[in-house]
């Protein structure tokens, strides 16, 4: 006789779920019926070779390569911007690009990291320097600073030595002009009497450096000379030949112009060889001791300098002699005018550099 169906008290609805379905069991252990035995799902199984599995995945992969490749690039991929240069610093809303940081230096220096941080802190001081200037007078130093660039250019012989020499120092001519733009520009803003030299700093200088403020010794000088353009025998010896032949002419009385003119190769050649006033520390050093024995009005024998042969005639000589004070004061203050500036300078931009800082707008990017 089969037992009601109930759910023993104090049983959750779990126990009572588990209850159900373990109450066949029961029954049928109770009467003595042999439980059937439940019938599991079927279970589709398949076995697979690894090594096939791993080949199905690659050719997979390899067919979706080839079709990636296959297919065209998109019409908007050649539209793209390019990446924009690399921000190094934000003063003002102004940003200084990588570009500009290395367009002010040159050879070595470009990939120098500590060169790149300096031409960004440069480049910073010039917009601080022009932020407080009207337009029109940023116009007028911008190009005050274009003729200093061109002056210095041509004093050095050309573009291509002022360059030369300007990438000897690891800057380039438009690190030059930046410079001289931002030296001019905090100037303008320097209080009146910011670089003036008193009396007693001048005669303090001049007391404590008068050693410096010496006129070496200098000759008047007539040349004959033949350049050696190496140092091959030949060379040498058609110079000398040269000098010679000019050594004898001179010895046999002819004028010293006038063999100078014929045989000297000097651009002084056509003026008789007269070359003028001339430092001793200037010479060469075969040549300054060859003087050192001679008076005035008389002349060397023929000579070997790093630069060629020579025959000198020494016209005049000035001793070297010691500046007085009134003589060497345009030197003195130029001097102390030039620190002076430079200190101010350099004060003006540090105030300006830690107002920026302090107010938010300024913002230095490390160079990597």
């Amino acid at each position: 006789m089969r037992r009601a169906r109930h759910a023993w008290p104090g049983t959750s609805d779990a126990d009572a779920s588990d209850q159900r379905r373990l109450r066949p069991l029961l029954l049928a252990r109770e009467e003595g019926v042999p439980p059937v035995p439940s019938c599991p799902r079927p279970v589709l199984r398949a076995t697979v070779s690894p090594s096939l599995c791993v080949a199905l995945w690659l050719a997979l992969c390899l067919s979706l390569c080839l079709r990636l490749l296959a297919e065209p690039a998109p019409a908007h991929a050649a539209a793209r911007p390019k990446q924009a240069p690399a921000v190094l610093a934000i003063v003002y809303g102004e940003r200084v690009l990588r570009g500009e940081a290395e367009s002010a230096l040159a050879g070595d220096h470009v990939g120098h990291p500590w060169a790149l941080r300096q031409s960004v802190a440069e480049a910073v001081d010039l917009r601080l320097a022009l932020r407080g200037l009207p337009k029109a007078v940023a116009e007028q130093l911008a190009a005050h600073a274009d003729t200093l660039a061109a002056e210095a250019e041509a004093h050095q012989g050309g573009r291509a030595a002022w360059t030369a020499q300007l990438a000897a120092l690891g800057q380039s001519a438009a690190g030059w002009r930046r410079m001289m733009l931002t030296r001019l520009a905090v100037a303008a803003q320097l209080p009146a009497g910011a670089t003036a030299v008193g009396e007693e700093a001048i005669a303090d200088r001049y007391k404590r450096r008068w050693g410096r403020f010496v006129v070496p010794a200098q000759a008047l000088l007539s040349e004959i000379a033949v350049p050696l353009s190496s140092d091959a025998t030949a060379d040498v010896e058609h110079a000398r030949a040269v000098v010679l032949a000019a050594n004898e002419r001179l010895e046999r009385g002819e004028p010293f112009a006038a063999v100078a003119k014929v045989l000297s190769q000097t651009p002084d050649a056509g003026r008789g060889g007269d070359r003028g006033w001339v430092g001793e520390d200037v010479l060469d050093v075969a040549l300054r001791a060859a003087l050192q024995a001679l008076e005035p009005g008389q002349r060397t024998r023929p000579v070997q300098s790093a630069w060629g042969m020579h025959v000198l005639l020494l016209r005049e000589r000035k001793p070297q002699r010691k500046l007085s004070l009134a003589e060497a004061r345009p030197l003195v203050i130029a001097q102390l005018a030039a620190e002076r500036g430079h200190v101010a300078r350099r004060q003006w931009l540090d105030a300006a550099r830690a107002a920026a800082d302090s107010a938010g707008h300024l913002r230095w990017m490390t160079p990597k």
